[in-house]
């Protein structure tokens, strides 16, 4: 789901159950987007259903092709706020973290807290607005002896 159809359904639910309602999220719809409300200038990415706080601006442009950030600026009230206070919270970001894969390979992964996370096709990749060039390659030895994380951390259902 983009952001302008989670926009529409948040209105069209609104309009129908109030704003006191609780909504019930499937927050791996999320998964690969950039997040963050009017009330912070912090900058989460959501993984797994859960949002993962990103330490700085060089981290940030480390890893994305640009500022991408999804801020539900044009949604009722504070609505977008409830939903990203209510998403789960994940390990933060590594300082630093990189995009990268290994010259023997066309697989990339996010490094983050001294885990690889895999990044299964280009198509998502581009989801989740990761950049081309700012990956780093490393000879397939040093690939293969850091941990995995997973392939799933950016499906989305």
């Amino acid at each position: 789901m983009d952001q302008q159809g989670f926009e529409r359904t948040v209105k069209k639910s609104a309009d129908q159950i109030g704003a006191s309602a609780t909504i019930d999220v499937n927050f791996s719809d999320y998964n690969g987007w950039c997040i963050k409300t009017e009330k912070s200038d912090a900058v989460y990415f959501v993984m797994g259903g859960e949002k993962r706080y990103i330490p700085n601006m060089d981290t940030l442009n480390g890893l994305f092709s640009g500022q991408n950030i999804h801020d539900g600026t044009s949604l009722v009230g504070s609505l977008w706020t409830r939903l990203v206070e209510a998403m789960p919270s994940g390990d933060d970001i590594t300082d630093g973290a990189q995009l990268i894969q290994s010259v023997d390979s066309d697989t990339v992964f996010l490094l983050t807290n001294g885990k690889k996370y895999g990044i299964t096709s280009p198509q998502q990749f581009e989801a989740c607005n990761f950049g081309w060039k700012k990956i780093h390659k490393y000879p397939a030895i040093i690939i293969d002896a850091i941990p995995n994380g997973g392939n799933d951390a950016f499906l989305r259902p």
